[in-house]
């Protein structure tokens, strides 16, 4: 391998447009655009057996009406796919489309840099798309790592303050009036 394989090299493209292709390494497979699509095409089928599957306080309702699916539920439970938002490895697939969406735009603040005119006003518009993906993304992290979740129940008119959570009741800094409640049918 030559030096020159390790840097970032320019090829012209059918147009005469110079196009960047990344280098080796972890940096140049986290800022792959491939790698990026491979890591949203299995977060996509995570939220999509996270929609169809029975989550969280869920299971139980589901196993209470159908008591013959112990033993799917079970095998569901051990791969983590009744907690999927919450599970190690979606925060983890969360997580390393983090790093590859701060690689690149690591890679276009360099090239803001680099360029004037039209060219930076687009290169400029697609730093601010991946850093508001970022912010969604952090948000997600955070939110699996140190968010709670948990239930309210009351009637219209009531107002509470407190949530039921899986450790117990936890106040909150507000106060839920529900003003008004009616069941739809379609």
């Amino acid at each position: 391998m030559t030096l020159d394989d390790q840097q970032p090299s320019t090829n012209s493209t059918a147009g005469g447009v110079a196009q960047e292709r990344t280098g080796g390494g972890i940096a140049g497979l986290f800022g792959s655009l491939r790698f990026a699509l491979v890591l949203v095409f299995l977060l996509v089928v995570a939220c999509f057996l996270g929609t169809v599957l029975p989550q969280g306080a869920q299971v139980a309702q589901y196993l209470e009406k159908y008591p013959d699916a112990a033993r799917r539920m079970e095998w569901l439970t051990r791969l983590g796919l009744t907690q999927v938002f919450s599970a190690w490895w979606f925060v983890l697939l969360l997580a390393l489309l983090a790093a590859s969406l701060s690689i690149c735009t690591g890679r276009r603040v360099a090239k803001a840099a680099r360029v004037g005119g039209l060219a930076r006003g687009r290169v400029l518009g697609s730093i601010l798309t991946h850093v508001s993906m970022l912010l969604i993304l952090a948000g997600g992290v955070l939110g699996a790592l140190w968010g709670q979740r948990g239930s309210i129940s009351f009637r219209e008119g009531e107002a509470v303050d407190s949530f039921q959570a899986q450790r117990g009741t936890v106040a909150l800094p507000f106060t839920v009036r529900l003003a008004d409640f009616e069941v739809e049918w379609y």
